[in-house]
């Protein structure tokens, strides 16, 4: 049985500024080069098992248009897709965003030894979970569950899936031993240019 890493793209819009976020898993005990089946696995475990813990730290002007999924360790591979019909998925948290520009970020902490980190760009943050731009404690709370969900092992379909730290650069992926909200919210460019 294998092991590999696939990316989840996770793109939703705010007032028609899409949102796009990409999370790393690692899944072991798949059969090899079944991309398509893996990713349709990946994408099915996301709607029904951490779908809920998502929309609940996005605004209510959040809505989540697609989840695509593919491998990217060994090699790139077929794409999953699950369309969501306009406006069937909103962000469960109480209040619009605070804006379309500004971004949180969940900073993920890899196990000793390896070499670099990772980062989540968020959606957008919700209007009434920052004040004096510090995150309040319901917000927080709502990305720890979000978290601890993400970083604990989830079995579908006989694949142990779990969220995982991954560098392009070495072509590496590590544990998630930890994770943080950026210190501040702020302008986030680099979201900007993602490559999934």
């Amino acid at each position: 049985m294998a092991i590999e890493v696939y990316s989840l793209t996770v793109a939703g819009h705010v007032m028609d500024q899409p949102m796009t976020s990409i999370l790393h898993f690692v899944g072991t005990g798949m059969t090899a080069d079944l991309t398509y089946e893996t990713g349709t696995n990946l994408v099915t475990l996301f709607d029904a098992d951490f779908l809920a813990e998502w929309l609940a730290i996005c605004p209510n002007s959040y809505d989540l248009d697609y989840l695509r999924a593919r491998r990217v360790k060994p090699k790139q591979s077929a794409e999953a897709f699950k369309q969501y019909q306009s406006n069937s998925q909103s962000g469960t948290f109480s209040s619009d965003a605070v804006s379309t520009e500004l971004r949180p970020s969940m900073f993920l902490v890899p196990v000793l030894g390896t070499k670099s980190g990772g980062r989540i760009f968020l959606p957008s943050a919700p209007d009434d979970s920052i004040a004096a731009n510090l995150y309040q404690g319901a917000y927080v709370t709502a990305c720890n569950t979000l978290m601890t969900n993400l970083t604990t092992n989830h079995v579908s379909g006989g694949i142990t899936w779990t969220l995982c730290v991954f560098s392009r650069k070495l072509n590496s992926y590590s544990d998630v031993s930890a994770w943080h909200l950026s210190a501040r919210l702020g302008f986030q460019k680099r979201s900007k240019r993602f490559v999934t």
